[in-house]
């Protein structure tokens, strides 16, 4: 099959082209000559997500991944729009179809190899020509196949599979994606016509009405009116919904991208009580500010509409003028209401991040507390809460209930002039009419400005995380191997926010084939000096180069892939998933053969192969917590290998030897001193 192969030299352009085709606007990428398809997407300001398919998972690539890339050995295809006749963007710019079942057969070959082979003379010998029998049986021999070099034939190269998406930093990208202006429009245009629809069919019955004649035919307008507000308001539901749902996706992809950038220490530093609590305050801003943008974009309009239908009326400008004027009340009070909003919130936070700080460290409160004073806290605490509650319940009347029916009776007020006047009954009509209107349109305007005050100060308490996640990865400004020093460093201070510096004046600096020991004692900064060795946080000031760059010009990822930190125990972890993924965490995944024998090969030196004897299944036996447990120093030495498995240029230590033996510590100081290839060992004197 003759399919639009891009040659690699062109790579950027067709991500470009790609991207700008899907609604992606990628940024300008400068040079992408000799990159890869990865570091050419993040100076794109862009993701290209590799792909894990299996032979089974080819028609709902093609059917919905789009856009996506495809490397293969006859070049790149540019995946634009699936379906059973997926677009692909040629080399000369045009667009292109191909059968959905064409494609995956391509793609499919490299799998198949001698399998298809067999199959297709099972086939011939049975009389068969059916391409179906034909996938049936290549499926159940090949369904567990993916696309990776372990299910090919030695020198076939498989094809890869990469997803391309905007980068999660990228706020205009992602509400772009996810189509938030388009729905945005559609509800306001939904709720205008809704409005027409309403004030239309209320002028036909009134004007009939006031004439003291009902003509059938403008009953039937009325009623055909009422009728088509009904698929209207399901119209309306549904677009809410997926604006509701869009929002979300945004908020909870910002919220997670931000808590797996923000800095470790300050996340020490929170504990546990405030970090719930931040939990709980973003889903109320989810759930809040969606409620006030409807509700509140619902009351503006029909607002203007009951100034219209006042100004038409009795009242005239009068009335018009008091509605302007109740609208600015309602936001004076809803100031109000902000202010004590955001008391009464801390209080709350502060309540409920000491109750889950005690209930973690309650054996310590039970030993150093005597048992009258255990509660003293908490009762101080709630008794905040509870005055700063009911002063919020006051204002909550005054907003809700005191409000609305303040402005019926300066509605009904502004028309007096016109009765008094001897104004015709159809201008009181319209007039009473505009004020019934504006009142069930105030209400809707205090419901949506009380849940906007809520989100928007549910929001401030997680502008941390928001802010976090907005922050772009640095890109690598040289590309290829630095040369000279390893890691130098020069006169680092570290301080947390707030607190006198940890580190001072630190100098260091480390050579390819260096062993270097940091001791001190507890608290002097050596797990600080670490971390900030390995790139995991930043120095308050001073010069850390790597290979004579700083991490501005490496970028952060491709640092701390060079400088790998293996921290202190209690910080280090195992996922539920097999020993292999947790020894190779950092490399491509899935693992090559190639790749399992060196983990396995590791371990064995590292003493870990009486444990491989023992699993059932090897190095691939699920462990963690809800697989094999392992002892503490069986863990400690697969942190050992997982920090020797990178690859890295620099490896950093920090107690790893604590919970071993003499014999093993020996045996596994011997290994990592022989494979690192230079070593920095944090440990007590």
């Amino acid at each position: 099959m003759n399919l639009p192969y891009w040659p690699e030299e062109r790579l950027g352009e067709l991500m470009e082209r790609l991207g700008r085709l899907s609604g992606l606007q990628p940024e300008d990428p400068g040079t992408w000559a000799g990159l890869e398809v990865e570091r050419i997407a993040a100076r794109m300001g862009l993701v290209a997500e590799l792909l894990e398919l299996g032979y089974a998972d080819v028609e709902a690539f093609w059917g919905r991944a789009a856009p996506a890339l495809v490397a293969t050995p006859q070049g790149w295809l540019g995946f634009l729009m699936g379906g059973e006749s997926p677009r692909l963007l040629a080399p000369d710019l045009s667009i292109r179809r191909f059968p959905q079942a064409l494609l995956c057969a391509e793609m499919r070959r490299t799998i198949e190899g001698r399998t298809g082979i067999q199959v297709d003379r099972l086939l011939e010998r049975a009389g068969i020509r059916s391409d179906a029998a034909r996938r049936y049986l290549l499926g159940q021999r090949l369904g567990g196949a993916h696309f990776s070099a372990d299910y090919l034939p030695e020198g076939v190269i498989p094809p890869r599979f990469f997803l391309l998406r905007p980068a999660a930093e990228r706020l205009p990208q992602q509400i772009g994606e996810q189509r938030l202006g388009r729905h945005l429009a559609q509800l306001l245009a939904l709720l205008l016509v809704s409005q027409v629809f309403v004030l239309g069919g209320w002028w036909l019955m009134g004007a009939g009405l006031l004439e003291g004649e009902v003509d059938p035919a403008w009953f039937w307008g009325w009623a055909l009116l009422l009728l088509c507000g009904l698929p209207m308001n399901l119209a309306i539901s549904w677009v809410q919904g997926n604006l509701a749902l869009g929002a979300g996706v945004v908020l909870k992809q910002r919220l997670l991208l931000g808590t797996l950038k923000m800095d470790p220490g300050r996340i020490r530093q929170a504990g546990v009580g405030e970090l719930v609590a931040r939990v709980d305050e973003s889903q109320a801003v989810e759930y809040l500010a969606l409620g006030a943008g409807f509700t509140s974009l619902a009351a503006v309009i029909e607002i203007a509409s009951a100034s219209w239908v006042l100004w038409s009326g009795a009242g005239g400008g009068l009335a018009t003028v008091a509605l302007v004027g109740g609208c600015g009340v309602a936001l004076i009070l809803g100031l109000l209401y902000a202010r004590q909003r955001q008391r009464w919130t801390d209080a709350r936070m502060t309540l409920s991040a000491d109750i889950l700080e005690n209930m973690v460290g309650y054996r310590t409160r039970l030993a150093q507390l005597s048992p009258e004073k255990w509660h003293l806290q908490e009762d101080r605490l709630l008794d905040r809460y509870l005055g700063e509650a009911r002063r919020l319940d006051r204002l909550g009347i005054l907003l809700n209930g005191l409000f609305p029916g303040l402005w019926r009776i300066l509605g009904l007020a502004a028309l007096l002039p016109g009765l008094l006047t001897g104004a015709s009954t159809g201008s009181l009509a319209v007039g009473l009419g505009g004020v019934l209107l504006a009142h069930g349109a105030l209400l809707k305007l205090v419901g949506g400005l009380e849940s906007a005050i809520g989100a928007g100060v549910a929001g401030r308490s997680i502008v941390e995380l928001v802010r976090a996640g907005g922050q772009r990865e640095t890109i690598p400004a040289v590309e290829g191997r630095p040369e000279g020093a390893l890691l130098e460093a020069r006169n680092l201070i570290f301080a947390h926010p707030g607190q006198e510096a940890t580190l001072k004046g630190v100098s260091l600096r480390v050579e390819r084939g260096d062993r270097i020991l940091l001791e001190g004692a507890s608290g002097a900064g050596k797990s600080t000096l670490g971390s900030i060795l390995a790139g995991i946080r930043a120095p308050t000031s001073g010069l850390l180069l790597f290979g004579g760059l700083d991490r501005a010009a490496m970028g952060s990822s491709r640092w701390r892939s060079r400088v790998v930190l293996t921290p202190q125990f209690h910080e280090n972890h195992l996922v539920t998933e097999t020993l292999a993924f947790n020894l190779l965490m950092g490399r491509p995944w899935p693992a090559t053969g190639e790749m399992l024998v060196e983990a396995s090969q590791l371990c064995v030196e590292l003493g870990l192969g009486p444990l491989l004897e023992r699993m059932p299944a090897g190095i691939l036996q699920m462990v963690g917590e809800g697989g094999w447990k392992l002892s503490h120093g069986e863990q400690s030495r697969v942190m050992l290998a997982r920090a020797i498995l990178q690859q890295a240029d620099v490896v950093v230590l920090d107690e790893s030897f604590a919970a071993l033996d003499p014999e093993t510590m020996a045996l596994c100081l011997e290994t990592v001193v022989r494979r690192a290839p230079a070593l920095v060992v944090i440990a007590h004197p």
